[in-house]
C-alpha cells in the first residue's frame, strides 16, 4: 500500500511537470503569434498559433481567453464572421475570466450596430490605429474599401484595407529615403483607380501634386502633376467624376489662398476664388461634376466660425447655402446629388444636417439627420456611406518630485489636469507659482494655469488659431510660441489674463521652430531655415533677433540640433540632432555669444535621444535632461528613460522616473529644482466611423 501511495505521488509530480511545461510552451507560442501578428502583420499565421496556444494553455484559462481574443481581433481585421462566434465562446465559456469576458462583450457590441427607427446604423471600422493628424488628411475609395493616408513615421503615403486590415505603402522615397521628402494630404479618384497627393519634396524645396495608382503592385513612378515655386502648400480634396481635374485649396508664399482645379491631363491650374489667408477643410464635387462645395472660415476672430459655398466649377456663380453663427463645416454630397451633407454645431453639439439642393442652390431648409457626429468627413461612398474620423484620447499632463542629485524619485506622478482631453506642453513660471499647459476644448484652443500651492484651474481661450510649444515669458504674466494668426505664421507674446496675442515677429521662414525669450526679455531665438529640423538639414540657421532694433544674429548654420532649448542663464542653446548616415544621435551645446559648438554626448543606435526629445535645463543651468529613444519591448506602450546631462563633463546618469508615452514637448523642471512636469498619453489617436441608411432611397417621396 505505500508502494502504491508513492508511485502516485511520482506520476502526479510528472504529470504536473509536464503541464507547467505545455504551459511555458503555450506562453511562449502566444508571443510568437504576437510578433507574427504585430511585428509581420501575418494574420493567417498569427491564427494558426493562437489556436495552438489555446490547445496546450492547460489549466491557464487567461492565457486561452486571452489567445481567443487576439485570435478573434485578427478574424475581425480580415473581415471574417468567425471572430463573432470566437467572442461569443470567449462570453459563453470563460464566466470566470471577468476582464475577458468584458472585453468580448464590448467587440460584440461594435460588431452589431444597433439601428434607429429608420434603420441608420453608426458603426465603428478602424479602431485606434493611427494618430489623429495621418487618418483625417486621407480618403475613403468609392467603395468603401480602401482609405489613403500619410505615415508621418517614414513620410510615405499608406493606403489601408478594411477588409484584410492591412497597410501598404503607395510610395518608398519618404524621407526615411530622402530626407525632407514626404507626403501629405490625399484624395482618391472616382474610379478608385488613382491617388492624388501633396508631397513636400524637400531636396527641391517645394511643394508638389503628385498622382500615384493605387492599383500596381510595388512602387510604380508617380506622376508630378503640379508644382509652382511661388506655392508653398497645396491640398487636394477632389477628383471630379470624369477624373479630368482635381480640386484642390493652394497657399502662396505670401499667404494668399486660391480654391482651383488642376487638370489630369496636363497639370494646368485654373484658379476659381481666392480667398486671402482662408482655406477650407474640405472641397467636393457634385455628383454631375458641375459644382463644387465648400466650406470656409467667415470670422477674422473665431476660427469655428465657417459657412458653406457652392462654385460652378466654371466659375459663372457662387452661392452662399448654409449662412448661420457657428460652426458649419461641409461633410460632402448624397450620391444622387439632391442633398449637402454638412456639419453644424447650431443646436449646441455638433450633428449631420442635410441641405436639399439643386442647381447649386438651396432648395429648403436644413434637416438634422444625426446628432453627435465627428466633424472629420473622408469621404461619401458611392453607396450612401459617410465615412468620419473621431479623435479619442489625448495627453495628460503629470507631475512627480525628484532628488536631480540622485536620480530617486521622491513622490510618485500625479494628473495636473481637471478635464480629459488633448493637453501638452507644460510648462512652469519662472516664479514657480504656476504650471501652464495647452489644451483643445471643443474645437478651440485654450491654456490652462494651475496654481501651484493651491491646484486651482484657470482656462484662458487663447486668440490664436494654433500653438506650437508653449513657454512663459520671464515676467511670468506673459508666454511665448510660434503659432498662426489669420494665416500668418510668426513668434507671438500671449497674455497670460486675456489670452490676447500680439506678434512679436511675423517670418515666412518654413522651418520656425522653438521659439524663446533671453532672459531680460529683449531677444529673441528661433531656428529659422528651411529643410528638416528632425535630421538637422546644411540649411539650418539658428538666429538671435533683437526687438527693439529688429536686427538678425547668426549663431549657427548647418547640421544642428532640432529644438534648442535656451540656457536659464541665456548662455547656451542645447539640442539633440541624429545622423541617418552614422545611425547616431548627439547633444550640442551652442555658445550664444559666439564660439565652436560643442558635442556633450554622442549615443549609436541602438541607444539614442528620441528624435522629438526637447532638451530641459536644470534651473542652475549647470546639466540638461533629455528623454532616450522609447524602448517598446518593455510594454505595450512606449517607455522613455530621462537621462540627466552635466555640462562640465561630469558623468551623465538616468532619472528615476518611468514617462511611459512621453509627448512632444519633453519634460520640465520647476524653478525649485524639486518637481517635474510632464504630458503623457501618447496624444491624440483616430478611430474610423461609417454612418449608413441615412439618405431617403432613390425614389423615396420627398
Amino acid at each position: 500500500m505505500k508502494r502504491a501511495v508513492v508511485l502516485i505521488v511520482l506520476v502526479m509530480l510528472a504529470l504536473g511537470s509536464f503541464i507547467a511545461a505545455d504551459e511555458k510552451r503555450a506562453e511562449v507560442l502566444f508571443q510568437a503569434a504576437m510578433a507574427k501578428e504585430t511585428v509581420e502583420g501575418n494574420l493567417q499565421g498569427a491564427i494558426a498559433l493562437y489556436e495552438s496556444v489555446v490547445s496546450e494553455a492547460g489549466a491557464s484559462r487567461a492565457l486561452a481567453a486571452r489567445a481567443l481574443l487576439r485570435m478573434a481581433e485578427c478574424h475581425q481585421k480580415l473581415g471574417d464572421a468567425r471572430a463573432r462566434q470566437i467572442f461569443e465562446q470567449v462570453v459563453r465559456d470563460y464566466g470566470d475570466q471577468t476582464a475577458a469576458v468584458a472585453e468580448a462583450q464590448a467587440h460584440l457590441v461594435s460588431l452589431s450596430p444597433a439601428a434607429d427607427a429608420s434603420g441608420m446604423v453608426f458603426r465603428k471600422l478602424w479602431p485606434d490605429q493611427k494618430s489623429s493628424y495621418e487618418v483625417a488628411e486621407g480618403s475613403v475609395s468609392p467603395d468603401g474599401r480602401y482609405i489613403s493616408y500619410p505615415d508621418y513615421a517614414t513620410g510615405n503615403l499608406m493606403v489601408h484595407d478594411l477588409v484584410t486590415g492591412r497597410d501598404r505603402p503607395l510610395t518608398n522615397t519618404g524621407y526615411t529615403a530622402a530626407p525632407g521628402d514626404t507626403a501629405q494630404l490625399s484624395a482618391i479618384s472616382r474610379d478608385g483607380k488613382n491617388v492624388a497627393y501633396g508631397w513636400d519634396n524637400g531636396a527641391a524645396n517645394r511643394y508638389e501634386l503628385r498622382v500615384v495608382s493605387l492599383q500596381s503592385d510595388g512602387f510604380p513612378p508617380p506622376r508630378t502633376l503640379f508644382h509652382h515655386d511661388d506655392v508653398g502648400f497645396l491640398v487636394p480634396f477632389d477628383w471630379s467624376p470624369d477624373g479630368k481635374w482635381v480640386a484642390v485649396w493652394l497657399q502662396r508664399k505670401d499667404r494668399t489662398s486660391q480654391l482651383g482645379l488642376v487638370s489630369t491631363l496636363d497639370g494646368s491650374l485654373r484658379v476659381l476664388k481666392s480667398v486671402d489667408w482662408r482655406g477650407p477643410t474640405r472641397m467636393s464635387f457634385s455628383p454631375d461634376g458641375r459644382y463644387l462645395a465648400f466650406d470656409l472660415r467667415t470670422s477674422d476672430s473665431d476660427a469655428n466660425e465657417r459657412d458653406v459655398f457652392v462654385l460652378t466649377v466654371d466659375a459663372s456663380g457662387e452661392f452662399h447655402v448654409v449662412d448661420s453663427p457657428g460652426h458649419d463645416r461641409l461633410m460632402g454630397w448624397s450620391p444622387d446629388g439632391t442633398r449637402l451633407l454638412f456639419a453644424s454645431d447650431r443646436t449646441g453639439t455638433l450633428g449631420l444636417w442635410g441641405l436639399p439642393i439643386a442647381a447649386g442652390r438651396s432648395q429648403g431648409t436644413p434637416a438634422l439627420i444625426k446628432p453627435d457626429i465627428p466633424a472629420a468627413s473622408i469621404g461619401v461612398t458611392a453607396s450612401g456611406a459617410l465615412f468620419t474620423v473621431s479623435l479619442i484620447g489625448g495627453g495628460d499632463i503629470k507631475m512627480a518630485s525628484l532628488d536631480l542629485e540622485t536620480g530617486k524619485l521622491l513622490k510618485a506622478p500625479i494628473s495636473a489636469m481637471r478635464l480629459v482631453g488633448s493637453s501638452r506642453t507644460p510648462d512652469w513660471s519662472p516664479d514657480g507659482k504656476f504650471l501652464a499647459y495647452l489644451a483643445d476644448r471643443d474645437r478651440a484652443l485654450v491654456v490652462v494655469i494651475r496654481a501651484v500651492d493651491t491646484g486651482e484651474l484657470r482656462e484662458v481661450p487663447v486668440d490664436l488659431d494654433y500653438i506650437g510649444v508653449l513657454r512663459w515669458a520671464s515676467d511670468s504674466r506673459s508666454f511665448v510660441g510660434k503659432g498662426n494668426s489669420k494665416g500668418r505664421a510668426g513668434v507671438y507674446r500671449i497674455d497670460a489674463s486675456t489670452g490676447k496675442s500680439t506678434p512679436l515677429h511675423i517670418t515666412p521662414a518654413t522651418g520656425l521652430s522653438m521659439a524663446q525669450l533671453s532672459p531680460d526679455g529683449e531677444k529673441l531665438y528661433y531656428w529659422g531655415g528651411p529643410g528638416d529640423i528632425l535630421r538637422g538639414n546644411e540649411g539650418a540657421v539658428f538666429l538671435e533677433r533683437d526687438l527693439a532694433s529688429g536686427h538678425e544674429r547668426e549663431l549657427f548654420r548647418g547640421p544642428g540640433p532640432a529644438f534648442p532649448e535656451l540656457s536659464p542663464d541665456g548662455r547656451f542653446l542645447a539640442g539633440t540632432s541624429y545622423d541617418d548616415r552614422s545611425k547616431s544621435s548627439t547633444l550640442i551645446l551652442i555658445p550664444v555669444m559666439g564660439g565652436q559648438p560643442k558635442e556633450l554626448l554622442r549615443l549609436n543606435d541602438p541607444q539614442r535621444f528620441d528624435r522629438w526629445g526637447y532638451v530641459t535645463w536644470t534651473p542652475d543651468g549647470r546639466s540638461v535632461i533629455v528623454p532616450l529613444h522609447g524602448d517598446e519591448s518593455r510594454a505595450a506602450s512606449v517607455s522613455h528613460d530621462l537621462m540627466l546631462i552635466p555640462i562640465d563633463g561630469r558623468a551623465p546618469r538616468k532619472l528615476e522616473l518611468d514617462t511611459r508615452n512621453l509627448n512632444r514637448g519633453g519634460v520640465r523642471v520647476h524653478p525649485d529644482g524639486r518637481q517635474i512636469a510632464f504630458s503623457t498619453g501618447g496624444g491624440r489617436r483616430s478611430e474610423v466611423w461609417v454612418l449608413e441608411n441615412f439618405l431617403p432611397t432613390p425614389g423615396a417621396a420627398k
